[in-house]
Order: structure tokens, then C-alpha cells, then sequence
């Protein structure tokens, strides 16, 4: 979780991998996105962005307004389409926008934690001056040399691209001879669960719990009482007195990977 996941200093890089550092010596990997794959998912966004702006166009044409008020409608929609579009899906759609998301890419803040809004509109605005060279050299001139790839946006907002991790099955979570998960039984909470809980926040907890057993004993007790503090405080999780902290957040997490079954429930 975020408090878990803060950085007394930068990540390390080992090849293409992009190491977290925790105040409890905990590291966690992602892989460096490649600018071959990242020019793929450019190219996407730039056509989602021609076939929305064309689409903007043809709309604003049937406005029974007058000339003045229609163009001025216009230029104003496809600003805010424009320059909207990064920043809403890198913010509010785990950090992916359509070409990442479709090329398995993700934004995150360098410390592992998903972005903000404050990042997200630093990062895009940046575009500008990526935008003032042809075929975005600056962008690229910026990024090759770099120790991550990043472009002007990612060194100024303090974010990096990164490939999104897959998830594991539930049986890598939690050992089939202790798959029994009271949360299972709470439809409603389990649905909220998967609803608000962020990619980067669930691969945390997956990572979490994945290692858990690589952890010193005081490391472990306190990532995972800081984990189900947060998720304490976001849901109404069960307080049972024999439901340990590192217990809870298994079961969460494994909530989390588990497939949706055909009604409101969840199999793992």
C-alpha cells in the first residue's frame, strides 16, 4: 500500500528492471517499458485521437447554433478532448490510456505507487515542448540517454513507464490447505473490493504477499499491519479477533486475482 511503498531514495536499475526500495528494505521489481512498445501504444492513442477529434467535428456540425458560438464550441471540445485524454486515463484508468493499455504498459510514480492528478497533468502538459520538434525527437532525444527511458514529462512529473505485471492465480496467495476466505461470503464487499482497489495498489498487495515469506519477521509484521490499516480504514473489513493482519490482506488480495463467477460471487 502507499504507506509501504514510500522512498527514502531512488529506485535501482538492474537491465530493464526498475527496483522499489521500502523503509523496511523491501524491494519491489517492475519491468522498464521499451521505446519500441511505447511507440506502438503512441501510435494507437494518436489514432484514437484523430477518429475522437473527427468525431468532435461531425457532432459540432449538427449544433443549432450560430457559426460564431459553433466554432468557438468546438475549438473548446477539442481542446479539452485533446488535452484530456492522456491525463483522465493516466489518472483515472490505472495509468493506462488505450494504446498502453493495449500494448500492456502502465504509468506510476518512481516510487512504485500509482500517479496522482498533480502528476498526471505535469506529465501530459510536458507533451508541448516533445511536440515542438517533428516526430516528437525531443521526446525521443530526452528519453533514449535516460536511465529509464523517460521523456521530458516522466523526469518533470517524477513518473516512469512501466510493462503491467500479470497476476497470479489465487492458489499462489494463499496454499489450497488454507483457501478457506470469510470474504468470500460477503458478496457486496468483495464486488467494492475489485471496484476500488487501484491495479498499482493490487499489484503492491500481490508482490506483498507473493514475498511475504522472503521478509524478516519485524518487516513482515509491519508492511502487512500498515496494508490492512489502509484497508481497514477504506472498507468495512471484519475485525475478528482471530483474523490476523497478514491473514486479511491475503484474503483481500486473494479476492483481488480471484475470477468473477457468474452472479455477484467470486471462485478461488
Amino acid at each position: 500500500m502507499a504507506s509501504a511503498a514510500q522512498l527514502p531514495d531512488p529506485g535501482v536499475r538492474t537491465g530493464l528492471r526498475y527496483r522499489v526500495r521500502t523503509p523496511e528494505n523491501v524491494f519491489f521489481e517492475f519491468e522498464i517499458a521499451g521505446l519500441a512498445t511505447r511507440c506502438v501504444a503512441w501510435l494507437i492513442d494518436l489514432l484514437v485521437l484523430v477518429l475522437g477529434s473527427l468525431a468532435i467535428l461531425l457532432m459540432m456540425g449538427f449544433l443549432p447554433l450560430p457559426a460564431a458560438y459553433a466554432q468557438a464550441a468546438m475549438m473548446v471540445a477539442l481542446f479539452a478532448f485533446i488535452w484530456g485524454y492522456h491525463i483522465y486515463f493516466e489518472y483515472a484508468r490505472d495509468g493506462a490510456t488505450i494504446g498502453k493499455k493495449k500494448t500492456g504498459l502502465q504509468v506510476i510514480s518512481d516510487d512504485g505507487l500509482p500517479i496522482d492528478l498533480w502528476q498526471a497533468v505535469v506529465r501530459n502538459l510536458m507533451r508541448t515542448i516533445d511536440f515542438l520538434s517533428p516526430v516528437y525527437f525531443i521526446g525521443l532525444a530526452t528519453a533514449l540517454p535516460n536511465r529509464w527511458y523517460r521523456r521530458s514529462g516522466d523526469l518533470v512529473a517524477g513518473t516512469l513507464v512501466v510493462r503491467k505485471r500479470s497476476l497470479p492465480g489465487p492458489e499462489e496467495v494463499i496454499a489450497p490447505n488454507e483457501r478457506y476466505n470469510s470474504l468470500l461470503e460477503d458478496y457486496a464487499l468483495a464486488a467494492r473490493l475489485r471496484q476500488n482497489i487501484r491495479s498499482g495498489e493490487r499489484e503492491t498487495l500481490v508482490s506483498l504477499c507473493l514475498r511475504r515469506n522472503e521478509l524478516d519477521l519485524a518487516p513482515r509484521l509491519d508492511l502487512f499491519r500498515m496494508a490492512a490499516a489502509t484497508l481497514r480504514e477504506r472498507f468495512p473489513l471484519p475485525s475478528d479477533p482471530w483474523l490476523s493482519d497478514e491473514r486479511l490482506v491475503l484474503n483481500v488480495t486473494a479476492v483481488l486475482v480471484g475470477r468473477a463467477g457468474p452472479g455477484p460471487g467470486l471462485k478461488i
